[in-house]
Parts: C-alpha cells; structure tokens; sequence
C-alpha cells in the first residue's frame, strides 16, 4: 500500500500508466461514511484482474476497509481471478482467508 505522495512526480508517473492503456483502471472507494477513502489500480488480463495498487487515506487504514474492497472489487468482475502484486500479497491473503 502506497501511505505517502510526498513525490508527486511519481503519482504522475503512475497516472499517466493508467491512462495508456484502456485495460488499466482506476477506481475510488467510498468508506462506510460516505467519503472517499481509497484509490485501487488494476489492470484487466484475460480473467484475471492484476491489483496493482491500493492507497489508503490514512483515516481508513485498516484491514476490514482493504477486505471490503477486494470484495467489492470481485462483486465487479466474479467471473475473473483476482491477483495482488507482491506489495499487496499480505493484506490481500487476509481477505481471501475469510472468503474462502
């Protein structure tokens, strides 16, 4: 999980590698409260869906925001895989032991 933008030349980076391709796809998360709270970068293989990144404000950090997502995410696409990258290996392990 990215927790610091503090090199904004690197958030342009990663938005203009969104935007090069129509198989990449951001989305934004809104917690329980109505606010936005999360931001998840995927990119569409096949049947699988890649889960690139996963930023978190820092008021939302916690394990049952990121299992809520990966949930919501799967609800979006039930018919393909979803796979983390390696950074995210761990949290993703959480949700996927309580789904299975």
């Amino acid at each position: 999980m990215i927790t610091d933008f503090s090199n904004m030349d690197l958030v342009t980076q990663e938005m203009n590698w969104y935007g090069s391709d129509d198989n990449r796809l951001l989305y934004l998360w809104k917690d329980k409260s109505n606010n936005w709270s999360a931001v998840l970068g995927v990119e569409l293989n096949g049947k699988q869906v890649t889960i690139h990144q996963l930023i978190l404000a820092p008021q939302a950090m916690s394990l049952s925001n990121s299992d809520a997502i990966f949930s919501e995410l799967q609800e979006l696409f039930p018919k393909h895989t979803l796979v983390p990258s390696f950074s995210l290996k761990n949290v993703f392990n959480h949700w996927k032991g309580l789904n299975q």
